[in-house]
This record gives C-alpha cells, structure tokens and sequence, in this order.
C-alpha cells in the first residue's frame, strides 16, 4: 500500500479541514469506542459481509440462467448497428461519462428509457446494485428474449469491435 503527503498552507483551507475533522471525532458524529462497541461493531460486519457474500453469488447464478426454450438468446457480437441497454453497475465505467458515448462511437444505439428495453439488442447486466429498477429492466428483457449479457462479455464485445475497425 501507497502512503502519501499532502501540504495544505491555505489558511481557509487549513480551517475547513480541522473543522470537518473536529466535529467527525470530537462533535455529534463521534461515539466512545470501547471493548462491547467493538464487538458489537464487529459482529455486524461479518453479518455484513456474509451477506454481500451470499448477494455476489446469487448474481453470478443468476448470470449463468439459461433462457428459457425458444427464446433467442445470441448476444450481439459488435456494436456497430444494435441498440444496448444497461442495469447494474460497472466499476469504473460510468454509463452517462463512458459507456453511452463509446457505443455510439461504435455506431451503437443505447437505449437509455427502461421502459423501450424490448427496443434494445442486448442488455448489459453490470454487478447487482439491488434496486428495483435492475429486477425491471431484467424481468423486461427476459420477457422479452433480449439476450443478457456481463459486464465481461461487453467488455469482450468492445474488444472485438476495436479489432474490426483496426482491421484485424
């Protein structure tokens, strides 16, 4: 792990900081910590942490799904030409700032309104981030035998793209 200094010599700067840092350990947001709140503290965090355990693998089994019979599942294999949609997260990568502007880049579509998801070519289901909206776009997609597809095999997808306009 890294270790960084950082000089601050702005005296208003200097000010707001040992302010923030005052009412985060000395003011309303600071709790005495001793041995019974630690092992409080402690034993929701493995709660915590089992739990998100378990979260991550119910979405990786739920990415694995197969389709139902019937229902066309092949994934586009660039993005020149299809419309994608997407749920869930994808570290780094944010939607509005990255991902819409590099498929339109590729002469792609995003289908943006959660409601046109049957419009789209694919969905792209990013991790889990538990809202209502993700469970909608899913159920929507699969009623509609949209083929969903990871974050990864996006990813792959973009890959292939960049091959094919570089000519190899």
């Amino acid at each position: 792990m890294g270790l960084s200094n950082v000089l601050v010599s702005h005296r208003p700067v200097v000010h707001h900081l040992l302010t923030f840092f005052d009412e985060h350990f000395d003011g309303g947001h600071a709790r005495e910590v001793d041995p019974e709140w630690l092992k409080r503290y402690w034993t929701l965090w493995e709660k915590r942490k089992t739990v998100r355990a378990a979260a991550e693998r119910i979405g990786e089994s739920a990415r694995r799904l197969k389709a139902s019979p019937g229902a066309d599942q092949s994934p586009p294999r660039r993005l020149k030409g299809f419309s994608f949609a997407f749920t869930g997260g994808i570290p780094e990568m944010p939607r509005v700032a990255f991902l819409y502007p590099l498929v339109e880049r590729y002469d792609g579509h995003v289908v943006k309104n959660p409601m046109a998801i049957p419009n789209a070519d694919c969905l792209v289901h990013g991790q889990f981030v538990g809202d209502r909206k993700t469970t909608r776009k899913l159920r929507a997609a699969r009623r509609a035998g949209i083929p969903i597809v990871s974050a990864d095999e996006f990813l792959a997808i973009i890959k292939r793209e960049k091959r094919l306009r570089k000519g190899g």
